[in-house]
């Protein structure tokens, strides 16, 4: 009886705070904290690396040229609106209409995807019916491991001769073939499922071998230009969002090993929100997102991306903003760091039964995320609020760096935000 009455005052007296807290205030743990590196990751050298938006069996060399497309999709007949592909060197750009969803009626946008044979980077994006980037991802060049041979059977397409090229994966991964011209011109790529059945098809209705300038197959400058998607925190009006400011930085906690232990930061601060990781392994990870944008990167599978979507800034209060949220009864609110949680459960994608212990304003002070999961328990180290500046809500500039995806040709063309970030957590 002592205890529950002990835990009903505790409960009442969270449950009235309104949480207001005088800023800044700093509760820290007793041991020292650990750091988020944010290096880039290095390429190993070596690897023969290949674009993801392209097919493995496209060739590396051939002429300019432009070409408009058919496409298919498993069974169905070809779309009726054709899609074109321009290249020139290294350079290869696919564009095609698309329809996008924005209202009862929709619109008509359009799909873009860029690729450098050289380095073997890729861009895919979509351009809205005004021809504004609405989203885009970028990723580094990888390894297929596919086997490339020669079938030495050729086919006749958009009136030319073309060989068969087949492309066996190692492991994983679909069968394609292709029809190329002796010049490197691509008349039709084929991809296959387990059984054989063809699941996509891009066949040539017609090729112009022309000269194709740079500016038709480089990626929009603007991709990566952080002032083109962040509007200083206001949420597509004039009125600046209300801004919340904190720091909360937390570590899986079952590891005794410093070393092995990951770390997981949530920031608030300028209308921003962001979720910065970094795994055990030095995998790097961070997403930052705002009332009219959502951007992300990772070093484990090297991508970036940004995307116009608007962020609901209400509680609880980090990035990640759940997809339900229900109280745990009768869990007893539980301390941290000198502040009181209470517990609650929330529902994130694959993460269906995890338990986190939020404050009054919605900052996660623990974190279970359930049995069988890699990461079964995180705790709060440190928690500042009022004390995130603004730098730190920003990305570290080499994921904004042309050079580092793969486009040095884009190197010489700054974003508007290509300042540099100290490598201190504050």
């Amino acid at each position: 009886m002592r205890l529950r009455f002990i835990a009903l005052i505790l409960l009442i007296a969270l449950l009235a705070s309104d949480g207001a807290f005088s800023a800044p205030q700093i509760w820290r743990g007793d041991w020292p904290i650990p750091r988020i590196s944010r290096e880039p990751l290095t390429q190993p050298d070596g690897l023969p690396l290949h674009s993801v938006v392209l097919a493995p069996t496209f060739p590396n060399r051939a002429v300019d040229y432009i070409g408009t497309y058919a496409w298919k999709h498993y069974a169905d007949s070809y779309d009726p609106k054709p899609f074109s592909v321009y290249r020139h060197g290294d350079l290869v750009r696919e564009t095609n209409e698309v329809r996008i969803f924005k209202s009862a009626k929709g619109e008509f946008g359009e799909r873009v995807s860029y690729a450098n044979l050289a380095t073997g980077a890729g861009l895919e994006g979509w351009r809205d019916a005004d021809g504004r980037l609405e989203s885009f991802s970028i990723w580094k060049g990888r390894s297929l491991g596919y086997s490339i041979v020669n079938s030495g059977k050729s086919e006749r397409i958009a009136g030319e001769r073309c060989t068969v090229w087949i492309a066996t994966p190692a492991t994983e991964g679909a069968l394609q073939s292709a029809c190329i011209a002796p010049d490197g011109v691509v008349l039709r790529e084929t991809s296959y499922s387990g059984r054989g059945d063809i699941m996509e098809e891009k066949r040539a209705v017609s090729i112009k071998r022309q000269t194709v300038s740079l500016s038709d197959v480089l990626p929009p400058v603007e991709a990566l230009d952080w002032s083109y998607w962040n509007d200083n925190g206001k949420g597509g009006g004039q009125e600046p969002v209300p801004s919340e400011n904190y720091h909360i930085l937390l570590v899986r906690a079952y590891s005794d090993n410093e070393n092995q232990r990951a770390i997981d930061v949530f920031r608030a601060a300028g209308g921003l929100k962001a979720e910065e990781m970094q795994s055990a392994e030095r995998d790097y990870y961070l997403s930052i997102k705002g009332p009219t944008f959502s951007f992300s990167v990772s070093t484990d599978s090297p991508q970036v991306g940004f995307s116009r979507r608007s962020l609901n800034l209400g509680k609880p209060g980090p990035a990640r903003g759940p997809e339900f949220i229900s109280v745990l009864q009768p869990r007893l609110p539980t301390s941290r760091l000198g502040q009181l949680c209470r517990w609650v459960q929330t529902g994130h994608g694959w993460h269906s039964n995890r338990e986190e212990c939020l404050t009054q304003d919605g900052l996660p002070l623990v974190i279970n995320i359930g049995p069988g999961s890699p990461d079964p328990t995180w705790e709060a180290v440190e928690v500042y609020r009022g004390q995130t500046p603004d730098w730190a809500m920003r990305p570290p500039a080499w994921a904004l760096s042309w050079s580092y995806w793969g486009w040095p040709q884009l190197a010489s063309k700054p974003t508007l935000f290509q300042g540099s970030r100290r490598n201190s957590e504050r």
